[in-house]
């Protein structure tokens, strides 16, 4: 089956070296902070449900402040949790940390699709804080009719 690119969105708000400001990272229960989202647009009808797919990258830096936090990271799409990913870093020896991560939507519906990144921490006593970068795209693919 031949596919192609039905749309393809990027938000970047952050790079981290424009001076940016550090975005503390809440402690759950403490709903997660945002960090970025984007919009995606389907408006071809695939053949089957299964062929159509959004592929999404983010990128996000993170500094531990206190102890060794576990940052979980989640995507979301229209509010629904499709993906999740914890990441550690230790402060003192690992204090900064670049967290890449990829993951695919399948059977996504036709229409319009926010995906929203976010992020908490999971251990009580533990801080940290986004330093930049942030990066967050995502990549709609679907068959050629």
């Amino acid at each position: 089956m031949t596919e192609r690119i039905l749309d393809f969105k990027a938000s970047m708000p952050a790079n981290g070296q424009t001076g940016f400001t550090p975005i503390p990272i809440p402690v759950a229960p403490t709903a997660p902070v945002p960090l970025a989202d984007l919009g995606i647009f389907l408006s071809i009808s695939p053949p089957a449900p299964t062929v159509n797919r959004v592929e999404l990258v983010a990128t996000v830096g993170i500094q531990s402040t206190l102890g060794i936090p576990h940052v979980q990271f989640r995507i979301l799409r229209d509010g629904s949790e499709i993906f999740n990913t914890v990441q550690g870093a230790e402060n003192g020896e690992e204090e900064f940390v670049t967290v890449t991560f990829e993951a695919v939507d399948f059977n996504v519906p036709l229409g319009f699709h926010t995906y929203t990144l976010d992020a908490q921490v999971l251990d009580v006593g533990t801080t940290a804080q986004v330093v930049g970068p942030i990066s967050f795209s995502g990549l709609a693919i679907g068959p050629i009719d």
